[in-house]
């Protein structure tokens, strides 16, 4: 069966048990050894959660459970268990005596199969491998996999031997099918060699299954039902209904079986007409694919809701599977695990597990046993400051862009707009209007920073529409005159570099980072691009030509800097070159100079949000500050315009927190300074009240996935959603482009996990994934359609990573967990990694040590100031890594501030349940420990 590709990191490592059970000899009979029986068997769990458990069906539990990112698949045989983890790319045997969780090294040491893998196929000691380019490799699980070249000793110019659909029996038999080729080929693995090419014309399949019974091979065309047999001259059809799978290879018997979501259907392989074993109309849910054990035969069917599945066997018919009254996801993978002497099935999606025969449910198997967070304190500052200088009303002008037909769009209509007083800027939403349905539909995205435009996908021709802009100043604004937005659709063939501001008049300046000798600076430079045919862009690579410092690309389109400071005490400049790319492959390269002062600019931008009146709003202003030579802090804020709000600064940090009496819009002034100097700016905050509409929209995004790995896309990120309703993630779609695999998995409701590889394996765009963003409710504005575009980056260089200072504080004697790696940065959206032996602390009388990925500090006694300086490293290369300092200040125990609790979200299915979980760093300012204490108000609904 055909499987998805799927991208990450694996944080976890596997161990298989054994449940021994004794045999009870009575006096008098013949004293004999009792044979052990294996009673576990391994599962997965792949939605929500990654885990992999040992189910011990003795007792019917759950008796060990480990964590690992990315399992693809685990399979059993005599010798043990194996996890197949990131994409089928890598193999990792369970250690059956200890269980330990799988952490990325420990994966990236196991043994690679072959590269390109997209289907595995076990059974007993053998796999066999299928790869993207259709060659196929064979031999024992637990050693070397060899290419199959079954045209060896014939022509040696003929092409390498390509197959479509494999299938492994237990005695070490692999059936191959080959539509280049013509044939099904029967190859001894244990033995190294063909044994059978059949010719078989079986036309252009798209989802072709393999099978055998025997010696005997059957192939099946899941989208029309015909079937092929060894032997027998003409195919047969069977009626299929959705999903279709066939048995697993076996190496006796005398027939195949093959499941939809209606029936069960067996085939002789001897040519007699097919025997639907399991017949009905209604469907039964998605089927498992069927195995034998022991001569029996078994096959389930789960559906989505929470009527339960069928589990049927060839002994004793069907048997029921209870779902105790849970709900069972719309994405569902059930599958028989077999292992020496027990068989379950295994919903990998949500880890549920039933035992075979009998089809109890393993209640633990629902419950493996989010997260927000929020800072406060402060001195109400009611210090407002009335500012009228002449005001007068924005100047929108008009703008054209290109879009492709039935793609989402980014129009970045404020490029070229301004005001003549330099206030904060945004659209009017009301006043977006004019563009014709048929041609598309336009949303307002970025806290009304930005345009996006879903064209249809017939959309030919030019179409205009109309917005204008506001200053803010007013209740709603001094406004602008409409401005006219002109949308042309650009033909397929088209194709043009990005351009670095283009737009006519465009006025935003490229930036001129400042940063401190030995300071890191982070730079967003997409912002300010413009693709004449509307392709989503991205921050291909970023090169440092002098060699001075260190530098990265994010994934979000930022540049990161450190320099290396030498000592020299002088000005320097350094040029990165910075390469944006279309998602179609065009790139532009464009000089970025980056000056090292010891005592640069400090430099704070305006900015704007959108919020509701009924949430506690915080800002932070962090991410619109650079040139800091020290460390940063908010020194002030001003609520302007005499408006009825106030604004708090959070001691000790660089967020303020927002409070008004009523909707509207709101300016405030705040000011910076990391104790050499102070720049100010303006915070434009837009309070909505708490009734209005959802008005949820997106802007397209772009999913980068590394060669054999799979990526996992927050795609909410993007999503405007002003009213800050829970949403969740459906509708998913993929849409591979022309010779490119695209595999796209939901998880838990707000991710996608995408995959895949182009025709060549070079780096570029694989297609685009849809998807459909909603709070689940039928409000006007509550659901959206999303776009994101998969695009395969070249192998990541070998780079060390970006470590970032980072400061806390914390209560004399107390302990805190600190997320040291949430700010580093490693090239190409590495991962970096916590070095545990270079955890250094400032003084002997705190305790500083790792803790998986966050550094664990035990406060001193004395209040004070303190550092502790750490190292990260690349995933995999530990000797490429960078240091930190982390800045504690450790305050006494006489004074205490109360903690601030944020909304916890979770996401969750109708009729399902979920875990909330709570999350207190950084939710006090003197740096206790806070604890969930108690809820105090239920749900509406649950």
């Amino acid at each position: 069966m055909r499987r998805r590709t799927l991208v990450g990191i694996v944080a976890g490592v596997a161990a298989a048990g054994v449940v021994l059970t004794a045999g009870i000899v009575w006096p008098g009979l013949d004293a004999q050894e009792t044979p052990e029986v294996d009673a576990s068997v391994w599962a997965l769990q792949t939605g929500e959660g990654s885990r992999y458990a040992r189910v011990n069906t003795a007792i019917g539990e759950l008796d060990t459970v480990r964590t690992v990112s990315n399992p693809s698949e685990v399979t059993q045989n005599a010798d043990g268990a194996f996890l197949f983890t990131d994409s089928w790319s890598k193999v990792t045997p369970i250690d059956g005596a200890q269980p330990v969780d799988l952490d990325d090294e420990t994966v990236r040491a196991s043994p690679s199969t072959p590269a390109g893998t997209t289907v595995v196929s076990t059974a007993g000691d053998y796999v066999a491998y299928l790869t993207d380019a259709g060659t196929v490799f064979a031999g024992e699980i637990a050693g070397d996999a060899v290419q199959l070249d079954p045209f060896a000793a014939g022509d040696d110019d003929a092409p390498p031997y390509t197959a479509d659909a494999i299938a492994v029996a237990d005695d070490g038999t692999l059936f191959a099918y080959s539509a280049g080729d013509g044939s099904v080929l029967r190859w001894d693995i244990p033995a190294g060699r063909s044994e059978v090419r059949d010719p078989i014309d079986a036309g252009d399949l798209a989802q072709p299954l393999m099978t055998a019974a025997g010696e005997s091979w059957v192939l099946v065309d899941a989208d029309t039902g015909t079937v092929w047999r060894q032997g027998v001259a003409e195919p047969v059809t069977v009626d299929v209904a959705g999903s279709v799978v066939v048995g697993r290879a076996a190496a006796e018997g005398d027939s195949v079986y093959l499941a939809d979501e209606t029936a069960l259907v067996r085939i002789p392989v001897d040519g007699s007409a097919p025997d639907t074993e399991r017949a009905g109309t209604s469907v039964l849910g998605l089927p498992a694919e069927p195995v034998t054990v022991d001569g029996e035969v078994y096959a389930a069917w789960l559906p989505q809701g929470t009527a339960g599945g069928l589990l049927w066997s060839s002994a004793d018919g069907e048997t029921p599977l209870d779902y105790a009254g849970e709900t069972l996801g719309e994405q569902r993978r059930p599958e028989f695990v077999v292992g020496q002497g027990a068989v379950i099935l295994n919903e990998t999606r949500s880890g549920w597990v039933w035992t075979v025969p009998d089809g109890g449910l393993v209640a633990s198997s629902q419950n493996w046993a989010l997260d927000d967070r929020v800072d406060p304190d402060a001195e109400p500052s009611d210090e407002q400051l009335a500012v009228q200088v002449d005001p007068r009303p924005p100047i929108a002008e008009p703008d054209a862009f290109g879009v492709r037909a039935g793609a989402l769009t980014a129009l970045p209509v404020l490029l070229n707009d301004h005001d003549p007083n330099e206030d904060v800027l945004a659209i009017a939403a009301a006043s977006v209007t004019g563009l014709d349905p048929a041609f598309g539909v336009v949303g307002i995205t970025d806290d009304g920073q930005r345009l996006t435009v879903q064209t249809e996908p017939g959309a030919s021709g030019s179409a205009t529409f109309s917005y204008a802009v506001t200053d803010g100043t007013a209740d709603d604004g001094l406004a602008s005159e409409p401005a006219t937005v002109t949308l042309t659709v650009a033909a397929s063939e088209a194709q043009s570099a990005p351009r670095w501001c283009g737009v006519e008049g465009c006025l935003v300046t490229w930036p001129a980072p400042e940063v401190a000798r030995g300071g890191t600076v982070t730079v967003p430079v997409l912002p300010g691009w413009v693709d004449p045919e509307g392709d989503p862009l991205l921050l291909l690579s970023v090169e440092n030509p002098s060699g001075v410092g260190n530098v990265a690309a994010t994934p979000a389109g930022e540049v990161v800097y450190q320099h290396d400071d030498d000592g020299g005490g002088t000005e320097e400049l350094i040029e990165l070159i910075v390469t944006v790319a279309d998602t179609a492959g065009a790139t532009t390269a464009k000089s970025l100079m980056v000056r090292v002062s010891p005592q640069p600019l400090l430099a704070a931008q305006s900015f704007a949000v959108i919020d509701s009146i009924d949430a506690a709003t915080s800002v932070d202003v962090i991410d619109h500050v650079t040139g800091t030579a020290g460390a940063i802090s908010l020194e002030s804020v001003r609520v302007l315009d005499d408006a009825a709000a106030t604004a708090t600064v959070v001691g000790g940090s660089t967020t303020f927190d927002v409070a008004a009496e009523e909707p509207g819009t709101y300016r405030v002034d705040y000011t910076v300074t990391d104790g050499d100097s102070s720049a100010t700016a303006t915070a434009r905050i837009t309070l909505l009240a708490a009734d209005a509409p959802a008005d949820l929209a997106t802007a397209p995004v772009v999913a980068f996935v590394h060669p054999q790995e799979d990526a996992t896309l927050d795609v909410f990120a993007a999503v405007s959603n002003p009213t800050r309703r829970v949403l969740l993630l459906s509708d998913v779609e993929a849409r591979p482009d022309e010779g490119a695999s695209l595999s796209v998995d939901g998880v838990g409701q707000n991710y996608l996990r995408v995959s895949g590889t182009t025709a060549t394996g070079e780096a570029g765009r694989l297609g685009t994934v849809t998807y459909t963003v909603s709070d689940g409710t039928q409000d006007g504005g509550a659901s959206v359609r999303g776009e994101a575009t998969v695009y395969l980056l070249p192998p990541a260089p070998e780079l060390a990573p970006i470590a970032v200072d980072d400061a806390v504080v914390v209560r004399t004697g107390a302990q805190v967990d600190i997320p040291v790696l949430e700010n580093d940065v490693a090239p190409s959206g590495g991962r970096p990694v916590l070095n545990p032996a270079s955890v250094v602390s400032s003084t002997g009388d705190a305790l500083a040590f790792a803790s998986a990925d966050r550094l664990r500090y035990l406060a001193p006694d004395e209040p004070g100031s303190y550092t502790v300086e750490y190292a990260a490293y690349l995933t995999g290369a530990p000797s490429l890594e960078d240091t930190a300092t982390v800045r504690i200040e450790v305050l006494d125990s006489d004074a205490n501030r109360a903690p601030s609790a944020d909304t916890l979200e979770a996401r969750v299915l109708s009729g399902e349940s979920t875990r909330i979980a709570f999350d207190g760093f950084g939710m006090d300012p003197d740096g206790d420990v806070v604890r969930l204490d108690a809820v105090i108000a239920q749900p509406a609904s649950g």
